[in-house]
């Protein structure tokens, strides 16, 4: 009885970093196809280091509601913040590179809900910010190839 009850945490476990790796390559499928650099990698494996930290600290019997969980979370934000502000230091401040650290800031609450079993969630956020990008991603395409006909038509003139 008891290795059928840790074989079913560890499919459990296995489940969630899939979930928490097909919802980062949905949000990277979005960037692969539209900056010239591939940041892919690094959204799939931010949300599956959050999931990860997550279920590590689960297993570690850590988790409880009060000021350590609160730490945690905080030390992960942190985390993240320093990862977005480290490719916008690299990278320079752009739309393009904001995109990025949006889906990076993302990943890794995706990461975060799926390690706390927040399938619904997770989902949810991945296709609502998927569609947002995606549209963000057709408005600059449309600006650029706007921009670059008026200056066509204004040059022939």
């Amino acid at each position: 009885m008891k290795f059928t009850l840790q074989f079913l945490e560890s499919i459990e476990i296995l489940l969630k970093f899939v979930i928490t790796i097909l919802c980062a390559a949905l949000l990277s499928f979005n960037r692969r196809h539209s900056s010239k650099t591939d940041f892919s990698k690094i959204l799939i494996l931010t949300g599956f280091a959050t999931c990860f930290i997550v279920l590590l600290w689960q297993q570690l019997g850590l988790w409880e509601f009060g000021k350590l969980s609160i730490m945690f979370f905080s030390s992960l934000v942190v985390g993240l913040g320093i990862l977005s502000s480290t490719i916008l230091i690299l990278y320079r401040v752009n739309e393009e590179n904001l995109h990025l650290v949006i889906s990076i800031w993302i990943a890794g609450g995706i990461g975060m809900a799926v390690g706390l079993s927040l399938y619904f969630t997770a989902i949810v956020a991945t296709i609502v910010s998927f569609l947002l990008l995606f549209i963000t991603r057709v408005r600059l395409f449309l600006k650029t190839v706007l921009i670059s006909d008026v200056k066509t038509i204004i040059n022939m003139l």
